[in-house]
């Protein structure tokens, strides 16, 4: 290594990844050069020291390593590391020979000779620590060790309530940002916790089953200094609303939300944008009535409305040009309302996935069969009275490459896959939820000349059926090639996903 790398001594920029040095000869010292040019290191999964001496010009380094371990040596004061990342198991460090470092991310699991030893960094503006899980009382004992000279902190995961209570006393902070992992509540400081008065900034990140139980903390109304607010949540409330309108000295404002959900089968919802809002990706309107441009969504990706809803531009869809799945659901309480074909009427064009769910009217079909772009197509209906599918001659059929066929539980002994499927040359994922598949089914399953997935299932109450047991063994041995999911019924994004993975 020294006589390859120590050629490079106008090198600035160096990451390095060594698998396994175990293979090495005890006499072999693994070491980097001295390489004086060099500004940004990241070691991945290697266990070299690093000899600061040799990298005078080093301001930021990076280290992974998971359960490894890392040597960070100075034999003297080394003020040109800026910038600390740290994701290794054991880091040996002498931070006091570190009077330049300001800014440092740590795993909390990291361990630092003692989490005390972080006081040494005297000069240390910026602390991030991110994945707190299993290790959340180290994290605490590290934020028990800072230094007083830390004005900004970001935590991310899973962290106890006394560290909550900790961060409430950092009365040095000017900026604090929280997210939670997936599965866990985000906990913020006591709102009358006197860090709130001293924030400029602040960011909050609601993710996961939390993320509709959650607002804005209420220690922001303390908050009369703050300037700068980033928020990420599932739904903003009118306790938000009237939250953020009492910060005084707010100037800058981000509210994004990856996943909108606008549920009540009585109910009104209304998205409203004063401009384009291109970070909505995910919508779920399932209100009885629902007012929405969609010409103001250009990011949207995937939408699941009620297919009975009363929509007030349902013809704004065209505009959602990002749209690349749409589902429809029907809704019980609105029978007495048709289907808003407006909506089918008006997507665009780069809508290639499609479910209807429920009692679709007879003009539906007609619909699909104009849809060009469509190539994933999930059927679920309810009535026994109304199997509208495309006719076998269909030019739908030849186009699909995923196809998931279901219907209502009850009803479901009397139908069989639909015979357009004989024409799905380019079928390649068939998901097929059946109560008795029988030989019919398994010869038009196995003709598919382009099959490559497949799920057969009864439903996700009764998964180990034997009827669609058997039905997988035939399946299996006529077609070995094919992919077959044997313990789940995937749902409608689920399975589109699957199928073109």
């Amino acid at each position: 290594m020294q006589e390859g790398l120590g050629a490079l001594t106008s090198l600035e920029h160096l990451k390095l990844s060594i698998r396994d040095i175990t293979q090495l000869s005890e006499d072999e010292d693994v070491q980097l050069p001295p390489l004086p040019a060099l500004t940004c290191l990241e070691l991945d999964d290697t266990q070299v020291p690093v000899q600061l001496a040799g990298l005078p010009a080093l301001a930021e380094l990076r280290l992974e390593g998971g359960d490894g371990s890392a040597d960070l040596l100075a034999s003297e004061p080394a003020p040109q590391l800026r910038h600390l990342s740290c994701r290794v198991a054991e880091l040996s460090v002498d931070l006091e020979m570190l009077p330049g470092l300001t800014a440092a991310c740590f795993a909390p699991y990291t361990h630092l000779d003692g989490p005390a030893s972080i006081e040494a960094a005297t000069a240390l503006a910026r602390l991030e620590l991110w994945d707190i899980e299993r290790h959340a009382s180290s994290a605490l004992e590290l934020l028990c060790s800072l230094p007083p000279t830390l004005t900004s902190l970001a935590l991310q995961g899973d962290w106890p309530a006394e560290a909550a209570e900790v961060m409430g006393q950092m009365t040095g902070l000017a900026a604090l940002a929280l997210g939670n992992s997936w599965e866990k509540e985000l906990k913020a400081p006591p709102a009358e916790a006197p860090d709130w008065a001293g924030l400029r900034a602040f960011g909050w990140s609601v993710n996961g089953m939390y993320g509709d139980e959650l607002n804005l903390p209420q220690g922001l109304r303390q908050a009369s200094r703050l300037e700068a607010l980033q928020c990420h949540m599932w739904r903003y409330t009118m306790e938000d609303t009237e939250l953020l309108c009492s910060l005084p000295a707010l100037r800058k404002l981000i509210l994004t939300t990856a996943f909108l959900r606008l549920d009540g089968d009585e109910g009104r919802a209304a998205l409203v944008a004063s401009e384009p809002a291109p970070q909505l990706r995910h919508l779920v309107g399932l209100a009885g009535r629902l007012s929405a441009d969609f010409s103001a969504l250009p990011g949207l990706g995937y939408a699941a409305l009620n297919a009975r809803q009363q929509l007030d531009q349902p013809a704004s869809l065209a505009a959602a040009t990002a749209l690349t799945c749409l589902e429809l659901y029907d809704s019980v309480t609105y029978r007495d309302y048709d289907w808003d074909l407006k909506l089918l009427q008006s997507l665009p064009p780069a809508v290639s996935c499609l479910r209807l769910h429920g009692d679709w009217p007879p003009e539906t079909i007609l619909l699909l069969e104009e849809m060009k772009g469509l190539r994933a197509l999930a059927l679920d209906y309810w009535d026994p009275k109304n199997t509208l599918l495309p006719p076998v001659g269909a030019l739908l059929w030849n186009r699909l490459r995923a196809f998931s066929w279901s219907c209502c539980k009850m009803y479901a002994e009397r139908y069989n896959l639909p015979q357009g499927l004989r024409r799905s040359s380019q079928l390649e994922a068939l998901q097929a939820c059946l109560v008795k598949p029988n030989t019919q089914d398994m010869e038009l399953i196995t003709s598919l000349p382009g099959l490559r997935k497949v799920v057969i299932a009864h439903d996700n109450e009764d998964l180990d059926d034997p009827h669609c047991a058997d039905a997988r063994s035939i399946v299996q041995r006529a077609l070995p090639h094919v992919a077959l999911v044997e313990d789940e019924v995937l749902e409608s994004l689920d399975f589109f996903e699957w199928a073109f993975a």
